[in-house]
């Protein structure tokens, strides 16, 4: 199944390059909140359930600490509803993630460790 990708990035700074099992799912997200949106969508990714490997590059000003750095993190996916339309990719500072497969876009940050 092909999903449109959601980015939720919660750090506190930029990431870029974010890719999902190896297939493009954007260019640059800045840190979602209060000052920045953190997200936006990227079509389209095709999704199984399991294990899930999600990479992005820190991203920010020039000379900032970890600058350029390549992440890698897996997630469980562990239900694709037959109806579901986006792919919420949940990033986090301690370098996790949590996935979500919706019909609508996810309205409310999953705590860590909560993969749907």
């Amino acid at each position: 199944m092909e999903l449109q990708v959601v980015v939720y990035n919660y750090w506190p700074r930029a990431i870029a390059d974010v890719s999902v099992d190896g297939q493009y799912a954007g260019d640059s997200y800045g840190s979602y909140g209060i000052d920045g949106t953190g997200g936006k969508i990227t079509c389209c990714v095709r999704v199984k359930t399991g294990q899930v490997a999600v990479d992005w590059t820190v991203d920010g000003p020039e000379n900032s600490p970890r600058l350029g750095e390549h992440i890698h993190a897996h997630g469980a996916l562990e239900n694709v509803p037959p109806d579901a339309q986006f792919l919420a990719v949940h990033i986090y500072p301690d370098q996790t993630i949590v996935l979500e497969a919706s019909r609508q876009l996810a309205d409310s940050r999953p705590p860590k460790g909560t993969a749907r």
